[in-house]
């Protein structure tokens, strides 16, 4: 099953890639207008995310020969398709994030959580389909989620992008 998830989630990415979408801008920040490249962008993220299923979580991991920790994951996805802006720290990569509503997630956004504490402490990249990507805790691996898991859900703190 997941493994015909993720052929249809690269399928589709690649399918999109070709799609043209009318402008848009940001309902936060109008100086950050949306073109049908941003799509691509996020699109690869996605390709690079996936590609890391499986890799074992570890502690400050930023890469897949070691493992990758939350905000690591996130940060090698972006750097793999050229945007080296992005903070090492998801509580960093929060509030540097251009805000993006839930309701208009797009595959490559970043969804951010409250894992204890009302700090964040937890990133996801989102895949579509409301599924993420993420690597969740020592002992596990790079995974797929669900936003409608009632522990994901009654810890979303928001999202937000960088391309």
């Amino acid at each position: 099953m997941q493994t015909k998830f993720l052929l249809l989630v690269m399928m589709l990415s690649l399918l999109s890639a070709c799609a043209t979408q009318p402008g848009y801008v940001t309902p936060h920040n109008s100086a950050f207008a949306y073109s049908p490249s941003d799509d691509h962008v996020g699109n690869e993220i996605v390709f690079h995310a996936i590609q890391l299923v499986g890799i074992p979580y570890t502690f400050g991991g930023v890469r897949p020969e070691t493992g990758f920790d939350c905000s690591g994951l996130v940060l090698y996805a972006h750097q793999k398709v050229g945007i080296s802006d992005v903070p090492r720290n998801s509580r960093v990569q929060y509030s540097q994030a251009k805000p993006v509503r839930m309701s208009q997630l797009k595959p490559g956004d970043l969804i951010f959580f409250r894992l204890s504490f009302k700090r964040i402490s937890h990133v996801g990249i989102y895949i579509g389909d409301d599924r993420f990507v993420h690597a969740p805790r020592t002992g596990k691996t790079v995974s797929f989620a669900s936003l409608h898991n009632p522990f994901w859900k009654k810890r979303i703190a928001g999202a937000g992008r960088y391309y």
